[in-house]
């Protein structure tokens, strides 16, 4: 099975609540970090819009808060070792591509 396990198998409200708007269900994590840079992308274009600043701290805090929420608070913990990937993947590869890219667009 792979990677569909990613999120094909996932059950639980995490897919439907935190990606309804952004994604469809992905064959592969190459589809998945595809669609993370295109993402990314505009989130951090909005968030330099809207004089959000880059800081260190987001690359520490903002991935772990949003790996908790994902993974516990909206529990994933209950889709097992998928919902578990699918939370470490997007906290720490969306949400850090996000605030890196900010960074980038401010020091350009």
């Amino acid at each position: 099975m792979g990677m569909k396990i990613l999120i094909i198998k996932v059950k639980s409200f995490i897919l439907k609540a935190i990606f309804s708007t952004i994604l469809t269900p992905y064959n592969s994590i190459k589809q998945f970090i595809k669609k993370s840079d295109f993402y990314t992308d505009l989130r951090s274009k909005e968030m330099l819009k809207k004089g959000i600043r880059f800081r260190v701290l987001n690359l520490f805090v903002n991935p772990l808060v949003m790996f908790v929420k994902m993974y516990f608070i909206k529990k994933g913990f209950l889709d097992g070792l998928s919902g578990f990937i699918l939370a470490l993947s997007y906290s720490s590869l969306y949400t850090l591509m996000k605030y890196i890219k900010l960074w980038e667009l401010e020091n350009k």
